[in-house]
Order: structure tokens, then C-alpha cells, then sequence
């Protein structure tokens, strides 16, 4: 969706992302019984596409190629397809059944901690980025543009960044 003379400002973050991802298929493969194969490879393209999309949206690496999750990210990871799974429910099944079913409460939660999850970090960037201005530093990226700008909201800038956030996994994720 990019431009590509805005594309390649994040080619560093990319880049960095893509070095975890070939790391973890290795010690993937290494710890595999034949010591050449990998497991669940959906998941870790899934991991790799969210750990890529969250480093440019929120400026920040979430550790989704770490060898151990961290909990909070876990969390968020499981929210995300947890709400993918439900929404098929929840946008097929009559609204009458939303009090009578379970999905459309898990789908909701699911919408919570994706939601917090990403204010935790847009408000720890803000945090950070006050810091960088008051040093007369420079800021640059994706979340710091759409919070300098001043043309959104915070509570915009937040639904946002979780749409964003979302869409790209979803694509990026399917078309590996």
C-alpha cells in the first residue's frame, strides 16, 4: 500500500524482522526430530507477519519470534485468532443468538485485549516521543506521523493502529 520511496523507510525494520523469522525456522529445525523439519509453519508466518506489521505500526518489536513468547503478546496473539475464528460466527449467525451462544461474548473480549494491547503501546510511544521532542530529537515512523500530526484523535489514532494492525496480518499472513 505503500509508495516505494515510503516503503523503503522501513526496510531496516523488515529487515530485522525477516533475520528473527530465518533464526527461528533454523532452531525450529534444529529441535525437530529429523532435525530438518519444521512444525506448525502457519503459525510462525502468522508470528512473523504480526511481529513485522507491530514493529512499523507501533515503532516497537512485541517478541512473536522470541523462543518464549512474552505472556502479555501470547495473549494478544491468541485474541487475535480467537476474534478471527468468532467473527465468522458472529457476522453469519442471526443477532438473536449473540445472548444465547458464546461467541459473541468471546468475540467481544477478544476486541478488549486487542484494543488494550495496542494502547498500552501507542501510549507507551507517546511517552517515548514527548521525551524525543523535549531533546529537540527528530522523530520519525508511522505512529510518531500520525500522533505529531495532530489531524487525528488519540482514541482515532488508537482504532486505527488495531485496524491497521489487524488487516495486515490478515493479508500478509494468508498470502505466505
Amino acid at each position: 500500500m505503500l509508495k516505494p520511496t515510503e516503503a523503503v523507510l522501513y526496510t531496516g525494520t523488515i529487515n530485522a524482522v525477516t533475520s528473527d523469522l530465518l533464526g527461528r525456522l533454523e532452531a525450529e529445525r534444529r529441535g525437530s526430530p529429523s532435525g530438518r523439519g519444521v512444525g506448525d509453519v502457519a503459525s510462525l508466518l502468522y508470528r512473523f507477519a504480526l511481529e513485522g506489521i507491530a514493529s512499523i505500526l507501533f515503532e516497537t518489536r512485541i517478541g512473536c519470534l522470541e523462543p518464549q513468547v512474552p505472556p502479555e503478546t501470547q495473549r494478544f496473539i491468541a485474541a487475535i485468532g480467537c476474534m478471527f475464528r468468532d467473527s465468522v460466527f458472529v457476522t453469519a449467525l442471526p443477532a438473536w443468538t449473540r445472548a444465547l451462544l458464546p461467541f459473541w461474548d468471546r468475540y467481544l473480549r477478544s476486541w478488549d485485549t486487542i484494543f488494550a494491547f495496542g494502547k498500552k503501546l501507542i501510549d507507551r510511544r507517546m511517552e517515548e516521543l514527548a521525551a524525543q521532542l523535549e531533546q529537540g530529537q527528530e522523530a520519525s515512523g508511522y505512529l510518531s506521523y500520525l500522533l505529531a500530526c495532530g489531524h487525528l484523535a488519540p482514541t482515532q489514532v488508537y482504532g486505527s493502529v488495531a485496524e491497521l494492525l489487524l488487516a495486515g496480518v490478515d493479508t500478509t499472513s494468508n498470502t505466505l
